[in-house]
């Protein structure tokens, strides 16, 4: 489905990611982790348009997104969920939705937002709410909701726990397994709770400093030595 094949992208004459090279099959949850600086956001924002790729290519199923300009690369597909939300504080959580669906007929767009209403009963309370005056978890699920909006086919979620109590970090990731499950929607999740995220991935990838050092199941990482050492303390 998504095959990112050898990039390099540079901040200036820096390099944030170098020969990176990955996967996404249909169907999967696939995971990116890491420590900060790593190159994890990077990563999600070549792939959605917003950084250049200096070298090497980006497919979704033959068509090279690396050619391709951001609003381009959304009507392929491609929802990013950026890290820190995203949202627009300062309108109401239904047009806030709507943005996320400006690609759509009316009819996909209100059945997308049946389906955003049943995952999170909460925003449906608070649909004429400005969305500035939601609670943190309430941003989360926003901007998860909007993502979704778009009926994309790869759904791609920078951090989506940053930030929350650990009681919506398990809200948060059993959503995740929901969408995949139900909807048989592509996630690539980039995540810094490593053993959430390994513990939901299909398969995962290790980035450090820009370069994709391990590779594998996510239950295999999990039990990884050098995984366990660097990101579980064990």
């Amino acid at each position: 489905m998504l095959q990112v094949e050898a990039i390099e992208v540079r901040y200036d004459d820096v390099p944030a990611l170098r020969d990176v090279s990955l996967e996404v099959k249909e169907g999967e949850i696939v995971g990116v982790i890491g420590s900060n600086g790593a190159g994890k956001t990077t990563l999600l924002r070549a792939i959605s348009g917003m950084r250049p790729v200096a070298e090497g290519a980006i497919i979704l199923d033959g068509v090279p997104l690396h050619t391709l300009k951001s609003h381009e690369i959304a009507a392929h597909g491609v929802a990013h969920v950026p890290e820190g939300r995203g949202i627009f504080a300062y309108q109401t959580v239904l047009r806030n939705l709507y943005l996320g669906a400006f690609l759509r007929t009316k009819e996909e767009r209100d059945e997308m937002l049946d389906r955003v209403f049943e995952l999170f009963p909460r925003l449906y309370e608070r649909r004429n709410q400005q969305a500035g005056t939601l609670s943190g978890g309430e941003q989360h699920m926003l901007a998860i909701g909007r993502g979704l909006m778009a009926r994309p086919r790869i759904l791609m979620l920078d951090e989506p726990s940053l930030g929350l109590m650990p009681k919506l970090v398990d809200m948060i990731f059993e959503l995740v397994q929901r969408i995949n499950r139900e909807d048989g929607l592509t996630i690539l999740l980039v995540e810094q709770n490593v053993l959430e995220s390994l513990e939901v991935a299909d398969r995962a990838y290790v980035l450090e400093t820009g370069s994709l050092v391990l590779e594998g199941g996510g239950r295999e990482l999990l039990d990884d030595p050098q995984v366990q050492k660097a990101y579980l303390g064990m």
